[in-house]
């Protein structure tokens, strides 16, 4: 059982247009608008796979209706906790091409009864699963430390935890996770491990190293087309591995790291995961998401096939 957290959801617009062209005019057609945000597109993605996952999140009062209308027609189970703050809305225009351009509102942070009841909820969720994933941006004002407070609680319960994080909130993770012994697994994409770490010349197979060297038991990179890294503490010394497809999917990646970050999860519980298998399904199941045209589906059918074709090295 996976449980997903969102510190910042959105309702996510995603409608179709010939082209994009910057400083003219649009028009959409076949718009969508959804439930989302990072940790609830791992919830779909995994429950579309038949992996149990609930969603934890924070839902503003004129979101909330659509929140739980669209999350029970795709079979998502979730918690959602009322927020006197209007939830952020992200606007994706996808070209003929099936490329996405993708506009973002920051959010608002809630004031601080609202996250003391995300915490109760996400307590209440935590008991008894396998795996909590903490996923997605922090709206600015809120609270310092946040992310591990939601790792914390996560922790408590014995789950395994997952931080799909960035800078400030991912540094203060992998300390405390070093500090008090959390088996923590970071997932950033290499735009934001650069970020995090400071320093735009590192590759993904350097990020893995510095975040395993800062806390985490396990970090993985993601490189968009170009693969990932997944490195790994093992015993005294660290194991690691590569993985690709031969060739690259054409489509839209929004939310294609939310289906790896899903896969990952999938594949922890108590005992020491098979990474080779965790990250054949990460492969495929992200490659899954960049063929459909919004995030959080994918096609069972696509994964079984990418899997077949998945390129896993040893590092």
């Amino acid at each position: 059982m996976i449980v997903t957290v969102t510190p910042n959801p959105a309702l996510d617009v995603t409608g179709h247009v010939g082209r994009v062209v910057v400083g003219e005019s649009h028009r959409l057609t076949r718009v969508t608008a959804r439930a989302g945000g990072k940790g609830v597109n791992v919830a779909a993605v995994a429950s579309a796979l038949d992996v149990p996952a609930t969603a934890v999140l924070a839902v503003g009062p004129e979101s909330a209706a659509t929140f739980e209308t669209d999350l029970a027609r795709r079979g998502v189970a979730a918690v959602l906790v009322p927020s006197p703050v209007p939830t952020r809305r992200s606007v994706a225009a996808v070209d003929a091409d099936g490329e996405a351009t993708v506009l973002n509102e920051e959010g608002e942070a809630p004031p601080s009864q609202t996250w003391d009841a995300l915490v109760e909820a996400l307590a209440l969720a935590c008991d008894g699963s396998d795996a909590l994933v903490v996923s997605g941006s922090v709206a600015p004002g809120s609270p310092d430390g946040v992310v591990t407070r939601l790792l914390r609680t996560g922790a408590a319960a014995g789950c395994a935890l997952v931080a799909d994080a960035r800078g400030e909130d991912l540094l203060v993770a992998l300390e405390t996770a070093r500090r008090e012994g959390w088996r923590l697994l970071a997932k950033p994409n290499l735009s934001e491990a650069r970020e995090t770490l400071g320093d735009d010349a590192l590759d993904a197979a350097a990020c893995a190293a510095a975040l395993l060297d800062l806390g985490a038991w396990c970090a993985v990179v993601s490189d968009g087309a170009r693969g990932l890294v997944l490195g790994v503490r093992d015993g005294d010394g660290v194991a690691g591995w590569s993985a690709r497809l031969p060739e690259p999917v054409r489509g839209n990646p929004t939310g294609a790291g939310d289906a790896l970050t899903a896969a990952l999860a999938a594949h922890l519980g108590p005992r020491e995961p098979d990474w080779e298998r965790a990250l054949r399904a990460g492969v495929a199941w992200s490659a899954a998401a960049v063929l459909r045209p919004v995030a959080g589906e994918v096609d069972p059918a696509d994964v079984a096939r990418l899997e077949t074709q998945a390129e896993i090295t040893r590092l």
